[in-house]
């Protein structure tokens, strides 16, 4: 307690006169400073430990990330600002066809599953890079039945810190460099998958010349590229009864020109990808026969002079 007052005079003393710190004012507030630091370590420990049960436990099924995901929401929106369990229970009942749905669970679920994932990142990052398969797994849980999740993209696509399970647990640190804040994005209607897959997935199979695996990433990468065309519409609210009817069916009116020119040109960066890392013979291979299966592509040509270039005394080191 003398401490604290000390510290506190030593504080307040320029409001009365200028007085510079002796060498002993510093020295007590510099102690003071580490205290802090400690108890705040402490307090931040404590709180991540009580987080990491909560996500871990809901995890283990829908219902309970569902019933997290309404805990977590009534003390961030209501009990934090004061607003009472009246109010909660107005904006549950307005809701009640979405939060009540057995899809919300499984996308609530596919949102903690994430928010772990990213602070497993966090807290090491010199290893985040050997996350990839597990973010890879991640993904494949979210576009394993993706007509379940055509009204939740937009849930899926918040940034970790930003859903009330981060604010309801104080998870608000500065986010990783480089790895992704949600497994997917989404710009007005567009969802992408293109940010988790450079960040999240391909870094690790390309420097760990594990070129199966980068093949393997690659393909999944085009599945889900093409799932999202055929099934997913971008509108949450469904505005549209029968671009959902087609959605259902993943039969959209964008997977046909997905399947005509967005899916070679992928393909064709994945066998780029993989001679850049060094799978050169086996991919110059298939790069030829892309060219040749594809030749009415719109992009052919910009394809050929890509592979003369990477070809060329200087565009490769070609074995």
């Amino acid at each position: 307690m003398k401490t604290q007052l000390l510290v506190l005079a030593v504080l307040t003393s320029p409001l009365l006169r200028a007085e510079p710190l002796t060498e002993a004012d510093r020295q007590q507030v510099l102690e003071r400073l580490d205290s802090f630091k400690e108890d705040a370590g402490k307090k931040a420990s404590t709180r991540l430990g009580d987080a990491a049960g909560a996500l871990k436990k809901a995890m283990g099924s829908d219902k309970a990330a569902a019933e997290l995901f309404l805990k977590c929401k009534e003390q961030v929106d209501f009990l934090d600002l004061k607003r009472s369990s009246n109010d909660f229970r107005d904006w549950r009942r307005g809701n009640k066809q979405w939060v009540d749905a057995d899809e919300f669970g499984t996308a609530a679920r596919h949102q903690v599953r994430w928010l772990m994932l990213c602070l497993k990142a966090s807290s090491q990052p010199a290893q985040a890079r050997k996350l990839a398969p597990e973010a890879l797994e991640c993904l494949e849980g979210i576009f394993r039945e993706p007509e379940k999740l055509a009204r939740f993209t937009s849930f899926l696509a918040t940034p970790m810190h930003d859903t009330v399970f981060a604010k309801a647990y104080g998870i608000q640190g500065d986010r990783l460099k480089d790895w992704p804040a949600s497994p997917i994005t989404k710009d007005d209607r567009e969802i992408k998958i293109a940010e988790t897959f450079e960040e999240a997935i391909f870094p690790y199979y390309r420097a760990a010349k594990d070129y199966a695996g980068l093949r393997q990433a690659w393909d999944r990468r085009i599945h889900f590229e093409e799932v999202i065309a055929g099934f997913w519409t971008g509108d949450d609210q469904g505005h549209d009864k029968h671009l959902e009817e087609m959605a259902e069916k993943g039969n959209l009116p964008q997977r046909s020109e997905f399947l005509r020119e967005t899916k070679p040109d992928l393909e064709w960066r994945k066998e780029m990808d993989l001679f850049t890392a060094g799978d050169q013979k086996k991919a110059v291979v298939a790069l030829v026969e892309h060219l040749e299966e594809n030749v009415t592509h719109s992009k052919v040509r910009e394809w050929e002079a890509e592979l003369r270039a990477v070809l060329s005394p200087d565009g490769a080191s070609v074995e």
